[in-house]
């Protein structure tokens, strides 16, 4: 019988293998630690949550937090509740903003809605792929006709890979 040790992400508090180098929840970097192990009192004092399960609403704020962190990783769980929150808002502030009568207001406002929005697909995407251990330049198979969009999806569904990239 292996006994498997453990210690706890310096980000979000979770218990995670001792030897990984990323935590499996947030997609934290680990430092690494000879002697002693990160314990459990020092989030509190950070004021976060030491069992922190992904959601819609925790995944969507992450992900509006994060909108300009391009480095780092996402979850499979927090890519996925954060891309239906914020595909979920956008939705209700694309349908505040058609009932505008004026057509040019509503565009412009539309336009300056969109920016943030792409942002955060963008970070989360290339977060996510940066979990898998792929390029943040993979992102960029979007842009193949057709096939593109699927080929990211699919990526993106991939289980996490623990190494450094």
């Amino acid at each position: 019988m292996i006994l498997k040790s453990y210690k706890y992400c310096s980000n979000c508090g979770k218990k995670i293998p001792k030897e990984d180098n990323f935590c499996n929840f947030c997609g934290a970097r680990q430092e690494i630690q000879e002697h002693h192990d990160v314990s459990l009192q020092s989030f509190s004092q950070n004021n976060q949550s030491a069992e922190r399960y992904p959601n819609l609403i925790s995944s969507t704020e992450l992900a509006f937090n994060k909108i300009l962190d391009f480095g780092g990783r996402t979850s499979l769980a927090d890519f996925w509740w954060g891309t239906l929150g914020v595909s979920l808002l956008y939705l209700v502030l694309f349908a505040l903003i058609s009932i505008i009568p004026d057509s040019d207001t509503g565009n412009g406002l539309l336009f300056i809605v969109d920016i943030p929005f792409t942002l955060i697909s963008l970070s989360l995407t290339i977060r996510r792929l940066h979990d898998i251990g792929k390029s943040g330049w993979f992102y960029c198979l979007n842009f193949i006709p057709l096939v593109g969009n699927i080929i990211v999806i699919i990526l993106c569904c991939q289980p996490a890979v623990h190494k450094i990239n």
